[in-house]
């Protein structure tokens, strides 16, 4: 695999890999978008090579990069009987095969890129391009002399198909797609051959559409960046204007040709014969990335795609339920401009907590429960408006000037959208007879029939989740709540708010990962090819605070918001390696800097690391927690942590500093298991709320039988009348038999890792405790 391009390609790929017969040296390259796609690319090589050859693959030899020892990748080659030879780190040569043959399409695609004119977001055209030449030219690698096609194949190759690449081209327009002055041709520039057909592949650079097709005439001299370039004339009377063009190209694959022509044609009503493509900067787009998206109405009508555009506008307008697939559009109220009391009060929207969606998911597995997902479209804008609100018009739409139009429903922008529809769902799910909990706004329950069948329902804003024993009751709730929104059925849940879930029900185990959202932001921060280490913090690591920032602040701030989500989802173990290194994000030290790297190259070990809940164990919710005494250098304030599981995985974990300084062990532990005791407390309501009480007193489990000692006996008050009253909630729970406080041997404290750096073998015997392990 290549290192990645300084740009994204204009199919949106990062890297390319190339693949290579050790016999012929025949190569075949693929681009891909993330190192994670290795496999799937694999997979199709080695169906696509066995065919050809007649061959069955036997070794594959690759360097020892993370995208090909993978575990999936392992398993794939187990499975297909394959070989895989890796090299020692640092000592491409023995892969010198690919190596040099990496070394050698860039050294041909770099020239002809420059020469062809065109923008370096066709680097992949012109690697593939160079792969091609590379395999039809004899080689004196194999000894006959022959070209590497003929030695994988056993035919000659045609040379007569090779052109310049970049070069100009014109590509016949049909009598039927023409009027009788229109040109009969349009002019591009060749970016290679098509894959699926025999056909050429080629640009229409004014506005990047890619066509195929065979009826074309080529002028390789002189090359097109020479050619003068002329203005294309358009109809004042369209409303499609090219007086301004979008920069950084994103160009969709290739259509049908005859149908590209005519788009072209009617765009451009009276192109040029010749003329030369566009600098990189002057290049358009048909279809944009996100980011190269027209923002406002101003750019809209300034974008090759205008008639495009404005549909989708009024497609937006009209209907405010869907949008088409190809020109989303949106209306945005400027909700910055709004004045609170005036046109808006609350808006405060709860969604489902993290905590609540684990523990119902831990629940479908220890009772094989039917879940699945729905996701409703343009959300915002069902809910009714209390106030009165007013909205300029956006120009282009024939309002009268001095006229304005009058909000009835909500729109995007507004601050209080969100809360208008949550208050909306809300009122809805009420009608269809779900129940709201108190130990969670946005989770709702259902006893369909007296038989005990129940329907669960959690909704983080458009994502609605459902669980319940009966399919007939989980699709009967499905409907109604079609009839009620425009929604798409998702099926069984496999993706929810950026986790993966993994749902086995022949195993009865339910797995969440984050690995691909773990793989992004290593390639984010430039850490996808570091080496792992085993643990995220040394044990015995201590972070000192810094006068003045040492490094730069918002890569530091970024890097600690990257992993924060990933914390929160499914990764415990990072619980207090974050929580320590957020104290430092306005001032960022060196020693804090380099604490992060050693977090991402952790992650980098534990990529596929999953949170993993089996059915098959007692259904009992567990509780740990402890304190690290005076565990922060600055203040001297000591470190709470806690964790609840549930079906042996863990369903709630926190790692925090606490608020007041400590006298002593017996103290933080104290405090520690109050916090703990509230958290509990929360968790045992929820659980009695869905129809699963906690059937004996909540059980936590210490490793400080003094702090054990002050809950139960209150006589201990010389050693405890400075303790803030409101730390005696603990007390008043064991008193009351609520809570039954256990001690567990250090060794077997499992927050332990939420409350200091540990050893290798301890942190890996607390995550594995957690329900943490690698992907099998």
């Amino acid at each position: 695999m290549c290192s990645p391009m300084q740009m994204q390609s204009h199919q949106g790929f990062n890297y390319f890999v190339s693949w290579i017969d050790d016999y012929s040296r025949k190569a075949t390259v693929d681009g891909i978008w993330h190192k994670s796609n290795v496999l799937e690319h694999l997979k199709a090589f080695v169906a696509a090579a066995e065919l050809e050859s007649g061959h069955k693959l036997k070794v594959l030899r690759s360097n020892g990069g993370g995208e090909y020892v993978s575990r999936k990748v392992r398993q794939f080659l187990r499975d297909k009987g394959i070989k895989h030879e890796t090299t020692t780190a640092d000592s491409p040569e023995f892969n010198g095969v690919s190596e040099c043959f990496n070394c050698t399409v860039m050294e041909m695609a770099h020239p002809m890129l420059e020469d062809s004119g065109l923008p370096k977001s066709f680097w992949f055209d012109a690697i593939e391009y160079a792969m091609y030449i590379h395999n039809v030219v004899p080689t004196c690698s194999l000894a006959t002399n022959i070209t590497l096609h003929e030695a994988w194949t056993g035919n000659k190759p045609n040379v007569l198909l090779i052109r310049t690449f970049g070069c100009c081209m014109f590509v016949h327009i049909l009598d039927s797609h023409r009027r009788k002055l229109d040109p009969k041709s349009l002019i591009c520039t060749f970016i290679g051959y098509a894959k699926h057909c025999k056909a050429y592949r080629l640009v229409h650079c004014p506005t990047g559409h890619i066509i195929e097709s065979q009826d074309v005439i080529f002028e390789e001299m002189p090359n097109h960046e020479h050619l003068e370039r002329v203005q294309i004339e358009v109809d004042p009377e369209s409303d499609t204007s090219g007086g301004e063009e979008i920069a950084a190209p994103v160009v969709p694959e290739s259509a049908d040709s005859e149908a590209e022509v005519t788009e072209l044609l009617d765009a451009n009503e009276h192109p040029a014969p010749a003329g030369a493509p566009p600098a990189e900067e002057h290049i358009n787009s048909a279809h944009a990335d996100p980011n190269g998206d027209p923002l406002t109405y101003k750019e809209v009508m300034s974008c090759p795609d205008t008639a495009e555009w404005l549909a989708a506008c009024n497609e937006e307008l009209h209907s405010f339920k869907q949008m088409v697939e190809k020109y989303k559009a949106r209306l945005v109220a400027k909700g910055f401009t709004q004045v609170e009391g005036i046109d808006f009060d609350e808006t405060f929207a709860p969604v489902v907590k993290f905590t609540s969606l684990r523990t119902l998911l831990a629940l479908a597995t220890k009772e094989d429960l039917e879940v699945h997902q729905m996701d409703i479209k343009t959300t915002y804008l069902h809910g009714e408006l209390e106030e009165e609100i007013y909205l300029q018009p956006p120009a282009g739409f024939g309002v009268p000037e001095g006229k304005v139009w009058k909000l009835i429903k909500s729109v995007y922008g507004l601050k209080q959208a969100g809360r208008v529809w949550y208050l909306c769902i809300k009122s809805e799910f009420e009608k269809l007879g779900y129940t709201r909990i108190d130990s969670d706004h946005s989770f709702f329950t259902k006893w369909a029939h007296e038989d005990g069948t129940i329907l669960y329902a959690a909704i983080y804003v458009d994502d609605i989740i459902l669980v319940s024993n009966s399919m007939d009751v989980l699709l009967e709730a499905k409907e109604a709540l079609k009839r009620l929104f425009n929604m798409s059925d998702l099926g069984e849940v496999h993706w929810v708010l950026g986790l993966e879930v993994i749902h086995d029900r022949n195993a009865h185990t339910i797995a969440l990962s984050q690995c691909r959202y773990v793989e992004e932001i290593l390639e984010r921060a430039g850490y996808s090819d570091a080496r792992p280490i085993t643990t995220p913090a040394l044990a015995n690591e201590h972070m000192a605070k810094v006068d003045t920032p040492e490094v730069d602040i918002l890569t530091y701030q970024g890097g600690i918001g990257s992993l924060m989500y990933a914390m929160l989802g499914t990764r415990p173990d990072l619980a207090y390696t974050v929580g320590m290194l957020s104290q430092h994000t306005a001032k960022p030290g060196e020693a804090h800097q380099h604490a992060l790297v050693c977090t991402f190259k952790y992650l980098r070990g534990t990529a596929d690391y999953q949170l993993v809940f089996d059915g098959k164990k007692p259904w009992k919710l567990t509780r740990y927690v402890d304190a690290d005494w005076a565990g922060d250098v600055n203040d001297r304030r000591s470190i709470s942590g806690c964790t609840f599981l549930l079906a042996g995985g863990a369903v709630s974990w926190s790692s925090k500093k606490q608020n007041t300084t400590t006298l002593s062990s017996t103290e933080a532990e104290y405090i520690a298991a109050t916090h703990a005791a509230k958290e509990a407390t929360w968790l045992c309501t929820f659980l009695s709320e869905i129809g699963r009480p906690c059937k004996a007193a909540m059980l936590l489990l210490m490793d400080n039988q003094s702090a054990m000692a002050i809950a139960w006996n209150p006589a201990f008050h010389v050693r405890t009348k400075h303790i803030d009253v409101h730390y005696h909630f603990l007390r008043e729970k064991v008193e009351a038999g609520a809570i039954n406080l256990q001690y567990v041997p250090t060794g077997d404290q499992v927050v332990d890792i939420l409350t200091k750096g540990l050893v290798k073998a301890k942190h890996d015997k607390f995550s594995e405790a957690m329900g943490m392990c690698h992907a099998s």
